[in-house]
């Protein structure tokens, strides 16, 4: 490990945490705008690679279709680069899994505390998996360039 990474290997995972709450902290009319937004985008993106004319009603609904599992999605990525970043820092796949996954419980505990918003259990095992697929593609990155150095 290299000095700055132990001097500040810390500052990504803490980064993401700030990121992670801040987003936590908006309340569901500002969160649901966000997530409608962007399936809007993406089916606005689907109906021009497509040729297609789907019209403003059938865009909304497919908008609106698609947003939970956007919302899901959003979650796994964000822990799978919390994942990253927490075993970037110490390596240890239980240290990277236990920090990740107490701080998805935190954090949907914390959304309890904001208007509109739920703290779900259900979260917190999406979030705990994104935590699992980052230490995985942390693993790769590292046999990867572990082989480049050794060529």
């Amino acid at each position: 490990m290299t000095d700055i990474n132990k001097k500040l290997g810390w500052l990504p995972a803490v980064l993401l945490m700030l990121g992670i709450f801040y987003f936590s902290s908006q309340p569901a009319t500002v969160s649901g705008t966000l997530s409608g937004g962007i399936a809007y985008r993406l089916v606005s993106l689907a109906e021009e690679m497509t040729g297609q004319e789907w019209g403003e009603e059938k865009k909304l609904e497919i908008s609106r279709q698609i947003d939970f599992p956007i919302r899901k999605l959003a979650h796994l990525t964000e822990y799978a680069l919390l994942g990253v970043a927490l075993a970037n820092w110490r390596r240890r796949y239980v240290f990277t899994q236990l920090v990740g996954s107490l701080y998805a419980a935190s954090d949907e505990i914390h959304q309890l505390f904001v208007p509109g918003r739920a703290g779900r259990i259900g979260d917190v095992l999406i979030d705990s998996v994104g935590v699992l697929l980052g230490w995985g593609v942390f693993i790769v990155i590292m046999r990867i360039i572990g082989r480049k150095k050794g060529s």
